[in-house]
């Protein structure tokens, strides 16, 4: 009886796990598309200041395989971004300092042409909806870049 129920236990528990798989679910990253750029500010001890970015005027195209470009009237620009997950001290989009886990964006863009480029290092980026704001702390300020869908 009792190897009877140990071979009973055994099929169940081999059944159980011959039903399960590992199935790979790929997730759209939310930066994938295009975007503009709708406000770049920079906070200080007197508030936030509206600045010119220089690519305001263009649109910034994010595909899924890693590559990025930016285009405006005559300029045309290739690169890369990627997103990555990090763990420790940043500033968040109120200009708040923050610790904790939090992603990066990083985009590097280039025209051999003209020998333009466009950089940007965001030690924080947050979506919401069609819309994402990435901020990081240079110069003794706080720089937030917010954007829109295309």
């Amino acid at each position: 009886m009792k190897t009877f129920l140990r071979l009973t236990f055994i099929l169940v528990i081999a059944t159980a796990f011959t039903g399960c798989y590992k199935k790979d679910v790929y997730i759209e990253d939310p930066v994938i598309g295009s975007w503009v750029l709708d406000n770049a500010s920079s906070a200080n001890n007197y508030g936030w200041q509206t600045f010119n970015a220089g690519i305001e005027n263009g649109v910034l195209d994010f595909y899924s395989n890693g590559s990025a470009a930016y285009s405006e009237s005559h300029l045309a620009l290739a690169g890369s971004w990627y997103i990555s997950n990090a763990n420790g001290g940043y500033y968040d989009e109120y200009g708040y300092y923050r610790n904790g886990a939090h992603q990066t964006l990083s985009v590097h863009l280039y025209d051999s042409h003209t020998n333009s480029t466009i950089d940007l290092n965001f030690g924080y980026v947050v979506f919401q909806n069609n819309r994402f704001i990435g901020t990081d702390y240079y110069a003794g300020a706080v720089e937030r870049y917010e954007f829109s869908r295309y």
